[in-house]
């Protein structure tokens, strides 16, 4: 059979031959499972295979932010790159200033330079307050996605070098938008 021919290419040869293998490694995917991943893009209770990464993804930038946070790692600008491109880093290319801003008509220079300014800010704060990264960092939005997210792994990092008690009753609400 041509390997370019629709019927090689079958979603259903692909279910077959992937279960099955996955059968002799011992890896417990049944047909429909693998169906449901690869045709449909679902994983277990019909989320998104999006869903599913971004959500091991917040974890890894969560892991990231409580070691910052143990060893009293200052925030610098690029370890808010490293948080963003954590938050993506099964789903886009993340941690990397957009190079323009339509929403709010600002240049790439324009954008470095408030993001510059903000650190500026912090630097000469003893303590960053609970809200004013978010406030400040998101009328800026430097990054292409998840923004917001961003932010919340910041507030959580002030949080914990705060000693806080952590809730998510303290997510930046009126910033989180659905993905």
């Amino acid at each position: 059979m041509d390997f370019k021919t629709d019927a090689y290419l079958h979603d259903d040869v692909y279910v077959r031959y992937i279960s099955a293998l996955l059968a002799k490694e011992g890896i417990d995917f049944t047909a429909d499972d693998v169906a449901s991943l690869l045709i449909e893009r679902r994983t277990v209770g019909g989320k998104s295979l999006e869903s599913f990464f971004l959500l091991y993804d917040t974890k890894r930038a969560m892991d990231y932010i409580t070691e910052l946070a143990k060893t009293g790692a200052p925030l610098t600008p690029h370890r808010l790159m490293e948080i963003n491109r954590l938050l993506l880093q099964d789903v886009i290319p993340g941690g990397i200033y957009r190079t323009f801003n339509t929403d709010r008509g600002t240049t790439f220079m324009e954008l470095h330079q408030a993001m510059d300014r903000l650190f500026q800010a912090m630097a000469t704060m003893d303590v960053v307050p609970g809200g004013w990264f978010t406030n400040n960092f998101m009328t800026i939005a430097p990054f292409g996605h998840r923004n917001a997210a961003t932010a919340a792994m910041v507030e959580l990092y002030y949080h914990l070098i705060r000693g806080d008690a952590i809730d998510s009753c303290d997510l930046p609400h009126r910033y989180i938008m659905p993905h």
